[in-house]
């Protein structure tokens, strides 16, 4: 059963055991590792205590994965550190993972002695031939710390787990990769995010990082406060969905060198940690830039070579940070040449046929509330449907920055129906008004929101909801009829 790391209640299902074929036979098909990647000095800790990681000494990489398991993804989470395992730490490059598990949810497992908690691991280099693909799975690397009880959606916990992993393994490089569903920069009321859940017929989009234990979940502001304290990272990525947005790179701004993430929802299998890690132990040298697009073409070439299984459509972006300020200066012209041009014709067709991701699904299969779309490709529509040259020429330049500055890698893999992501999918997302009319933001953010939309960095930087909120206002769609959209 296929399950997507989206917060909506309406995508939630149980994962109950992972198909054969994400075996280490995929692994094996990406080529061993070389002989100077050996696993070597990797502590050793026979009981889980506080403090118990010995500082190793300065590598080229430590790569950090916060996994919060306590949810519906807990199959998935002892998953993907399988994976890790059969990669491993090496002399050059760490791998550290902080992986939290509860008891009762639904998708509850008992793999790994069925611990409950939170444990912190220096991954080591399992021998166990098919450990990936075992049912139940069971893991062999150290635990260096251990809690009965972690918060893990709570922001501060990413915090402490930084500053753990950064004096125990000190590197020349740092990536932090934020695990579990997400749902771009939508956060709904914390307060009531469990009776939200429940309302029946409701859209109740979650942050990242949702516990179901204690009911947090670590909101997009939030993000922005960790990049900050933690004093930023090489690579800061989200294997979550939804959450390669403008509107969440604004928060973490210049704290990053490099985002990676995806524009749409991402399958439950998430990265393909093995390929990933083989590329970077193979090449600890690898710049910031070079070991983003590590992840990002492995998850590419894992999905594109089992989409004849999975049939899942799956999107990856490497976005360059420093950029983003460029972006947002260019975007700022693009606004003010659409406004004063009024190509109500050309907007519209950009509005009804940009690629839009799966912000609300099930409930919304034809995308009409969706308002996540593909930055290149409505600029694409708008450039050729538009009249107005100055317009043309706006749109050419935004096009231009996403495709030579901002977005330096953009993986995607597959069609479903109309939407073609191989074609129209290029790496940034962007809120994009919605083909539903009769649905507006202020109503959405009033009820289920726990912010709002002028809260964000990017929306106080830039023109573009000034723009929104004009073209809302001035191309109105018509409500659509009864039998369209699921009620």
């Amino acid at each position: 059963m296929n399950l997507l790391r989206h917060a909506s209640i309406y995508v939630i299902a149980v994962m109950t055991a992972l198909p054969a074929f994400a075996d280490d036979s995929a692994t094996a098909a990406l080529g061993g590792l070389p002989a100077s990647a050996a696993q070597s000095n990797v502590p050793s800790v026979t009981a889980p205590k506080a403090d118990a990681a010995t500082a190793a000494p300065l590598r080229d990489w430590t790569v950090m994965v916060y996994i919060n398991a306590k949810n519906n993804l807990e199959k998935s989470g002892l998953y993907n550190v399988a994976q890790m395992e059969a990669a491993g730490s090496t002399d050059r490059v760490n791998v550290v993972v902080e992986l939290g598990r509860m008891n009762g949810q639904q998708g509850d497992v008992h793999d790994d002695g069925d611990w409950t908690g939170a444990r912190r691991y220096l991954i080591a280099k399992s021998t166990v031939t098919g450990n990936v693909d075992a049912d139940p799975i069971t893991l062999y690397s150290p635990v260096l710390y251990s809690t009965a009880s972690a918060d893990m959606g709570d922001y501060r916990e990413v915090e402490q787990f930084v500053s753990w992993s950064r004096h125990n393994f000190p590197a020349r490089h740092y990536m932090l990769l934020l695990w579990d569903h997400g749902s771009g920069w939508m956060d709904p009321q914390k307060k009531t995010a469990r009776a939200k859940a429940l309302d029946n017929n409701r859209i109740s989009p979650n942050g990242i990082s949702f516990d179901n234990e204690t009911s947090n979940f670590i909101g997009t502001v939030e993000i922005g406060k960790i990049a900050r304290d933690i004093g930023g990272v090489d690579v800061f990525g989200y294997d979550a969905c939804l959450m390669q947005m403008a509107e969440v790179l604004g928060e973490v701004g210049s704290s990053a060198q490099y985002s990676l993430g995806s524009e749409e929802t991402v399958p439950g299998y998430g990265i393909d940690y093995t390929g990933f890690l083989n590329k970077l132990v193979a090449a600890p040298d690898a710049t910031p830039k070079q070991a983003a697009i590590f992840a990002a073409d492995a998850f590419h070439d894992f999905y594109y070579n089992n989409y004849s299984k999975l049939h899942q459509t799956a999107t990856m972006s490497v976005v360059d940070d420093s950029a983003l300020p460029g972006f947002e200066k260019t975007l700022d012209a693009w606004s003010a040449a659409a406004m004063k041009a009024n190509d109500t014709a050309a907007l519209k067709t950009a509005r009804d046929g940009v690629l839009r991701f799966d912000e609300f699904s099930p409930k919304d299969p034809n995308r009409m509330l969706s308002t996540y779309g593909d930055a290149y490709h409505f600029m694409q529509l708008v450039q050729s449907a538009a009249q107005n040259q100055e317009l043309k020429q706006a749109s050419r330049n935004v096009m231009d920055y996403i495709s030579g500055k901002l977005v330096v890698k953009s993986t995607a893999v597959g069609k479903s129906g109309n939407l073609d992501y191989e074609a129209n999918a290029h790496g940034i997302a962007i809120n994009i008004p919605r083909v539903r009319g009769d649905i507006t933001n202020a109503q959405l953010e009033d009820k289920y929101f726990g912010n709002k939309y002028t809260d964000f960095a990017f929306s106080k930087d830039t023109s573009w909801n000034a723009f929104f909120n004009w073209m809302a206002a001035n191309m109105i769609p018509p409500k659509p009829a009864a039998a369209a959209v699921q009620k």
